[in-house]
């Protein structure tokens, strides 16, 4: 029974995902996995405040553009993230697999590299 994201009941959507790291990673990995989630929560948290970010410059700017880029990046990136490196690596770990390892150091390396240049804030890199 899937059980992620956890939504209240009745709600319109339900879970999509079934996670459970005490049961399905191995003990040597656990660790591993939930700091890979607390990185993904942590990424999520930045994607909310760089939102109020760039409302605060909006208001001093009156720059609207970066509002609107930063709830695009906060819905795309989020739920990609999650989909596209943590759930590849959650399932690495879970089935010894190769592939899934390739392709969340693929992403992941990929996502790093574009949050860095959008932290250094070069003109017109993003919010």
């Amino acid at each position: 029974m899937n059980n992620w994201p956890p939504l209240p009941e009745g709600f319109c959507f339900q879970p999509c995902f079934y996670q459970d790291i005490d049961v399905e990673i191995p003990v040597e990995f656990q660790r591993i996995v939930r700091h890979l989630y607390y990185l993904w929560i942590f990424h999520a948290g930045l994607m909310l405040v760089n939102i109020l970010g760039s409302l605060l410059l909006m208001m001093h700017s009156g720059e609207i553009e970066r509002v609107f880029l930063a709830v695009f990046f906060t819905f795309l990136l989020t739920p990609f993230s999650f989909v596209c490196w943590f759930r590849p690596a959650y399932k690495a770990f879970k089935d010894d697999s190769s592939f899934n390892f390739m392709v969340f150091f693929f992403i992941f390396i990929f996502q790093f590299i574009v949050s860095l240049i959008q932290a250094i804030g070069t003109q017109g890199s993003g919010t």
